[in-house]
């Protein structure tokens, strides 16, 4: 099934590539980026389900999904990671990848001197623990933030914040402290700490969907549509079941008056007219939906003024006539 649906997607990718009417929506580099996930996802779930249905014993262990990350993904070194990024857009594999498995050096690890004069100094292992995001490149002898890297977004007007941490490391120690303190505490404040705090909570949010906790926006945006309809529906079904009563019971419509201005939940003494007094109390006998609406909603879209009354009557009835001559 997994691998069907890895087939399906990339069917489609390479249909809409094509397609006249879709031509540019993705870019070449994109295309083959995404082709190329697609591709090793679809061969990856193709083996297991082989294997899984064959009853055979393979030589060599089921791949995985690391099986098919790219050599620099998989070193978990930043520069190589810095230098793919040139090349290409990482995939979201890979950002998951980089993010939980890049390289940390063990307790009793020795990193290399560098001289300052009569001293020396080192590349400190309890700045990986102090700074959340600091992760340390064994190519480079310096430290990269992982946060930055993978989702910071340079701005043309201050291209200096893809700067040290994001394109090239923190090797040069003499004011390492400092430009620490700048980057991950924003001890300075400025563009440096937002530019850093911005990649912090997409990439928190980036981990939320990668580990199921949170829906992609654009299932988020779906689910809250889906929300408004249905909860649209079920207002606009309790004024039409007002409407129906009211013509079942011949109930007139008006009563004494018909206005809003004397429509007041928390005021039992006030006349609103007929209709609205109904409504009123479906809202006091438990129906929060309308109660929230009739409270808070827009007075332009309330959907309970005269004009819409008469709507929903016309409706009705031409529901009764049409089921009527069906069932003759």
């Amino acid at each position: 099934m997994h691998a069907f649906n890895s087939f399906n997607s990339l069917t489609h990718l390479l249909k809409l590539q094509n397609s006249d009417d879709e031509r540019g929506a993705f870019s070449s580099e994109q295309v083959c980026d995404r082709y190329r996930v697609y591709l090793y996802y679809w061969l990856m779930d193709f083996t297991v389900t082989f294997i899984h249905r064959s009853g055979a014993q393979p030589d060599s262990p089921i791949p995985t999904a690391e099986t098919f990350l790219d050599p620099a993904v998989l070193s978990g070194d930043y520069k190589r990671v810095v230098q793919l990024k040139q090349s290409r857009a990482l995939s979201d594999p890979e950002k998951h990848h980089l993010l939980t498995n890049h390289f940390v050096p063990p307790p009793h690890y020795t990193f290399p001197p560098h001289d300052y004069g009569k001293q020396k100094r080192h590349f400190q292992l309890s700045w990986l623990s102090r700074y959340n995001g600091l992760v340390y490149s064994e190519l480079d002898d310096g430290g990269y933030c992982k946060y930055c890297v993978l989702f910071g977004q340079p701005s043309p007007s201050v291209p200096t914040l893809a700067g040290t941490f994001v394109i090239r490391p923190l090797a040069h120690l003499g004011k390492a402290s400092e430009k620490l303190r700048e980057h991950f505490e924003g001890v300075k404040g400025g563009s440096a700490r937002k530019y850093h705090l911005k990649a912090f909570q997409v990439a928190e949010m980036f981990m939320n969907v990668m580990s199921k906790k949170q829906l992609p926006i654009d299932q988020q945006l779906s689910r809250a549509r889906e929300l408004t309809v249905a909860k649209n529906r079920k207002l606009l079904m309790s004024i039409a079941d007002t409407v129906i009563l009211c013509g079942r019971q011949g109930i007139s419509f008006r009563g004494h008056r018909d206005s809003m201005k004397h429509l007041d939940l928390d005021n039992s003494t006030t006349n609103p007219g007929n209709f609205l007094a109904l409504l009123k109390f479906r809202a006091e006998s438990g129906d929060s939906v309308l109660a929230n609406h009739l409270q808070s909603g827009s007075k332009n879209a309330l959907y309970v003024s005269k004009t819409i009354q008469n709507e929903l009557i016309e409706i009705c009835g031409h529901i009764y006539t049409t089921v009527s001559d069906t069932s003759i």
